[in-house]
């Protein structure tokens, strides 16, 4: 069993400068990630990542964010 997790997503700051990291899901399976991406296409213009990592492990990410 894999301890991978696929983690969802996307800047949705919507004003001139800055950015605003949102959270749209984690998924056991990159197939599961990449069909909520779409599902997510479908309601707005936003640009998605999938980030793989792997679960009950330590990390230290930034997901962003900045206003001006």
């Amino acid at each position: 069993m894999s301890n991978d997790v696929y983690v969802v997503t996307a800047d949705t700051y919507e004003d001139s400068y800055g950015a605003e990291i949102t959270l749209f899901g984690v998924f056991e399976t990159e197939e599961k990630a990449i069909e909520r991406v779409e599902e997510l296409k479908k309601k707005n213009r936003f640009v998605y990542m999938i980030t793989r990592t792997q679960l009950n492990k330590n990390i230290e990410g930034y997901l962003g964010g900045y206003y001006e």
